[in-house]
Formats: structure tokens, C-alpha cells, sequence
């Protein structure tokens, strides 16, 4: 993959890391500015949050430069497929290669899990996810039908 020299500088301000539970407040504050929902009473809560951290199959990760936290992928597994959630990137950073960054960091420790299946759920209408993740060669599924049962409206 080859990027222009000014990409380049911008990826090498940022860094991918860990989510630390004391960046819960900053993740939160990066998925509104990039328009993502937001459950607060439910399953983006702080607590629950902290919960799928400390359970083992979470692997959530934040990208930071010298402004704070630029972007976010919590990311899960279920032993088989590895699953990409909540990518969001600061409208300022958008396009400078940090949410492929999140992306590949991911994709390369499902790996090391021995995961060979990558997923992402999008929104029908959200076509610049959709675009993102073609970029890097996810297909869509248009004959598989997503169902889901939830125990609230916040969840």
C-alpha cells in the first residue's frame, strides 16, 4: 500500500494502544464527534465497558497523538471470527489512515489468536464505512440476514 509523504507524517504522530479504562470519558467524546450512537445506560455504559475488557475476548484500542485520542475499534472475538465495532475517527483525522491503522492492528492480533474470519456489522446507508472497509478487501454478504434479540433499547 503506498501513501503520499504527507499521509505518511500524519500516521507517524499516531499510535495504536490498549484502551485503558481511564480513557472510557475521551472514547466517548471521539465516537460523538464522529457521529456514532451512543448507549450510555446500556452496552456503552462504563460498566459494561469495563466488564468485556476484563472478560478476555475484548480487544478494544485507541489511536492517540499528541491532541489525545483520535480514534477508537473495540473489537470481540467468539474463538472463530474476529469482529471490528465501534471504528470511529475525530472528523479532523478522518482520511489520514488511522482507521486502517485500528483496522490492521486488529486483523493482526485476531491473527496471533488464530482467527482467520474478520467481520464488521455497517449500516445499510452508511456507505463511507462501507467504501473503508472494501478498500481493505472485507466483502459484503448481501444473503446473509442480521437478527438480533435485545433484553432493552439501550442495549
Amino acid at each position: 500500500m503506498i501513501f503520499s509523504e504527507g499521509l505518511m507524517e500524519a500516521m507517524q504522530d499516531v499510535r495504536v494502544r490498549d484502551m485503558r479504562i481511564g480513557d472510557y470519558e475521551e472514547v466517548v467524546s471521539v465516537w460523538r464527534r464522529a457521529g456514532l450512537p451512543y448507549r450510555g445506560s446500556g452496552r456503552d455504559s462504563r460498566e459494561s465497558i469495563e466488564r468485556e475488557m476484563q472478560g478476555g475476548e475484548a480487544l478494544f484500542l485507541i489511536a492517540e497523538n499528541q491532541d489525545g485520542i483520535v480514534g477508537t475499534a473495540l473489537c470481540t472475538h467468539d474463538g472463530r471470527k474476529g469482529w471490528i465495532n465501534r471504528l470511529a475517527i475525530v472528523p479532523e483525522m478522518q482520511g489520514r489512515g488511522v482507521g486502517r491503522m485500528l483496522v490492521v492492528e486488529a486483523e493482526g492480533r485476531f491473527s496471533a489468536l488464530g482467527l482467520k474470519v474478520f467481520c464488521c456489522l455497517i449500516n445499510e446507508d452508511n456507505v463511507h464505512s462501507r467504501r473503508f472497509f472494501a478498500e481493505l478487501g472485507y466483502k459484503e454478504h448481501e444473503d446473509i440476514v442480521y437478527c438480533s434479540k435485545r433484553s432493552g433499547e439501550d442495549v
